[in-house]
């Protein structure tokens, strides 16, 4: 479920939890913020470390890659300046 705002996933916590655990065997216990939806959710997973947003997966690939490619682009800029360097020895 979506909420607005977190008080409103507050309130229904209050209001709604023990018929959900009733019927579900579990009690959303705390709300949490997303990026992905902006708005605010509701569970019963206590542990809020656990939950990894999509926009924080893409930034770690994207950094991952950004590490590579300047890596390879390192790599080739001096590959040129070598092969310069080498092109002005044989032509002395």
């Amino acid at each position: 479920m979506l909420f607005e705002t977190e008080k409103k996933a507050q309130t229904f916590i209050k209001f709604n939890g023990d018929e959900i655990k009733s019927q579900t065997g579990y009690c959303p216990t705390r709300t949490y913020y997303c990026v992905s939806c902006c708005g605010f959710h509701v569970t019963s997973k206590t542990d809020s470390s656990v939950i990894v947003s999509k926009t924080d997966i893409v930034l770690e690939k994207y950094r991952e890659y950004k590490v590579v490619h300047d890596e390879k682009n390192r790599v080739n800029k001096e590959k040129q300046r070598l092969r310069k360097l080498e092109k002005k020895k044989l032509m002395m």
